[in-house]
């Protein structure tokens, strides 16, 4: 790589940095205890960036392959589990498939918040179970076809995503 083009990059990267971490930008949400959040720092300033939408293109494409690059899958899922605004919970969900991150391991965790009632949050977790590639395990693929056809019986009105996600699911067993 040219030295013009590394110093542009690193410049790229600085100024994203430095949006990241401007406090009248972005909202402070603490995930983990003390020195998980020491330790995982930066990844946490990401998944922050994400959750406010206030990144342009770029940058969010950038975000995104830092999280991936950084492994922040367990930082992303765990600010999942814990944020209750639903449109932030969605764009995070969002960043699971955008940054192409393998979550077979929480299968069953997105299908709980593809069985939500809020369209939104329902929608990217479908998203995120479509876009598995790996095996399931089939106790998991039992549970879930259990957890979706209860849901199924108690609100109809879910029905057409819910059939999908079913048939997904069952999809899963071939």
């Amino acid at each position: 790589m040219s030295d013009k083009k590394e110093i542009q990059g690193k410049d790229h990267f600085e100024k994203l940095k430095a949006k990241l971490f401007d406090e009248k930008e972005f909202n402070t949400m603490i995930i983990g205890d003390a020195d998980t959040t020491k330790k995982q720092g930066v990844l946490h300033e990401l998944v922050l960036a994400i959750a406010d939408n206030k990144l342009d293109k770029e940058e969010k494409d950038d975000t995104l392959k830092l999280l991936k690059d950084k492994h922040g899958k367990d930082t992303l899922i765990s600010a999942i589990k814990k944020l209750k605004n639903p449109d932030k919970k969605a764009l995070l969900i969002a960043a699971c498939w955008e940054a192409n991150i393998d979550c077979t391991q929480d299968f069953l965790f997105f299908v709980d918040l593809a069985c939500s009632d809020n369209f939104r949050v329902a929608m990217e977790a479908y998203t995120v179970i479509e876009n598995i590639e790996n095996p399931i395990i089939p106790e998991e693929l039992n549970k879930a076809e259990k957890q979706i056809t209860l849901k199924i019986k108690e609100s109809p009105d879910t029905l057409p995503l819910l059939n999908d996600l079913l048939t997904m699911v069952n999809n899963f067993k071939h």
